[in-house]
Order: C-alpha cells, then structure tokens, then sequence
C-alpha cells in the first residue's frame, strides 16, 4: 500500500530530476576534455521529429532507442532532451536505477522471504552500531510486490542519532532458513546545510507570474526557502518567505505592492532545513513592460 509519505517522497524525487534535467544531459552532450558539443547522429533528426509529435498529442506514444551497453543512447537522448522546447517542468530525465535506489531497497530471494518470525532470530532484523538497544524487527514494514512472496521493498524511519559515524547491518532470511546479512557505514551531520545544484524560473521573460524551480540535494527533506529580487543597481525590490521549495513565485510586485518596471533583474533563491542556516545561488530574470 503506498502512503502519503511515499508519495511526498516520489514528488520530491521527481520534482528534483525535474530541476536537474537541464544539467545532467547538457554534461552528457559535451566532450569532458574540449567542453566542446559531441556531434549529432543523423538518427537525431528522426527521433526529434517523433518526439515533436509526441509532444504535439500525435502518435507515436512511445519511442524506443535500442543499442548496447556503451553505444550512445544516454547521448542521444541528451541531446534529444536539450533540443525539445517546451515548459520545463515538463520533461524529466530520470535513471531507473537512480530512482531505485533513492526511492527504497528492495530485497529477493527464489525461496521466498521469511516475514512471520517462524524460526528463533529469523526476522527481518535492522541492527544500528551493533547496539541490543537500536535494534529493530521490521516484518511488519516488508511490502511485498504484486503477486508475489520472492520480491519486495523494506522502508523503515530510522532513529535520531548523535552526530558521527554509524554501522547499519541488516539481516533477512528465506523460507529455507538460508539467511543473508547487509552492513552499510554513514555518517550523521546535525545543521548540515542543503546544496543548490541550480535554480531557474518558468516563463523567463516573464509579463505576469513566474514560478522558480531549485535543483538541490535534499529531496527527502522539507526546506525552507526565500526569494529575494535586486534590480541590476543593487537595491532590494521584491522579498519573500516559504514553507517550502516547491511552490516559489513572484507576480513582479515590489515590497510595496506596485509592478516593477520591465528591464533584467537578479533573484536569489536561499533554502535551509530545520537545522542547518540558509545557503543561497543567484540567477538572472528579464521582465517585459506591462
């Protein structure tokens, strides 16, 4: 069963791929050496036209690259990322693989695994620091895959910890007593402040309303985030607060309440947890005369 905050965790994740498309593929496309733009596949042309057509609500609904290991797809399908235009929080560039492991740790077994605790210390056991104290079974925190009993997904909130380094050591066993044992070391920083990977805002020029959108490290966390607006001689224009990262905009109204003139301005977008102090990355916005 998915919960609310599984979802609020996959909006995170999606709204954080969202912000990061833009970076991710154009370091895809370009030589690391040279920094020069890697050269376009004549295939390039078809795809853009069937991508344009999907974008446009025309057939085709999906299109597959197929191709080994190492051939150039993650390439092409930079490229093909950078050159579709459209409302940025409209595409995505997401990694299966990267979604899997941010998202949860899914664990299987041909045998099935053992949940019910049949069998003394054959749990699904979560161990902090090799401490009796921290010590967790987590059975009834297993979500099974559809129709399934082999495969599954754990997601269990951990304890809050002091600040340093941590073992965690997870034990599973299958339906044959066979079991399996996982350690993983981390580290806990308390106040350890988020990072901007990026920020850009949506229509840009903008005549009316625009939204920012904050690429940052921290999709699991709830951040607080402020707008400020400076005009290119320095002085504060326009200055806000928000409960979170998602929903920053601006309506081009000073501190005042009036309309600023069109002409290019700066914005800084800070964000913070509930711990950490504020850190910020600034960018530019050109606003049309009304």
């Amino acid at each position: 069963m998915i919960t609310m905050n599984d979802v609020r965790e996959i909006d995170a994740y999606i709204a954080k791929q969202i912000s990061m498309g833009d970076i991710r593929t154009k370091n895809t496309i370009m030589d690391r050496n040279t920094k020069e733009l890697l050269p376009r596949r004549s295939a390039i042309l078809k795809l853009e036209k069937m991508l344009r057509g999907f974008n446009s609500g025309m057939d085709p609904r999906w299109v597959a690259i197929l191709g080994l290991r190492g051939v150039g797809k993650t390439t092409m399908i930079s490229q093909l990322f950078q050159s579709i235009e459209c409302n940025p929080a409209h595409k995505v560039y997401i990694s299966l693989d990267d979604a899997k492991n941010v998202l949860g740790a899914n664990i299987s077994d041909i045998n099935g695994i053992n949940t019910s605790g049949n069998g003394i210390g054959h749990d699904l056991r979560l161990i902090i620091d090799e401490n009796p104290k921290t010590s967790y079974t987590i059975n009834r925190y297993f979500q099974a895959d559809p129709n399934s009993y082999t495969t599954g997904t754990v997601r269990f909130k951990l304890p809050k910890l002091p600040d340093g380094k941590h073992t965690l050591t997870f034990h599973a066993w299958d339906l044959l007593n066979n079991s399996t044992t996982l350690t993983a070391d981390f580290e806990v920083v308390t106040g350890l402040k988020p990072v901007i990977m990026n920020v850009t805002n949506y229509p840009n020029p903008v005549k009316t309303e625009t939204k920012f959108l904050v690429g940052h490290n921290r999709p699991e966390v709830i951040l607080e985030s402020k707008l400020d607006v400076y005009d290119l001689s320095g002085r504060h224009v326009f200055s806000k607060r928000y409960t979170d990262v998602e929903n920053i905009k601006w309506n081009l109204k000073d501190n005042n309440g009036g309309i600023v003139q069109g002409g290019v301005y700066i914005y800084k977008i800070s964000i913070k947890t509930t711990n950490s102090e504020f850190v910020s990355k600034a960018n530019k916005i050109i606003v049309l005369g009304q």
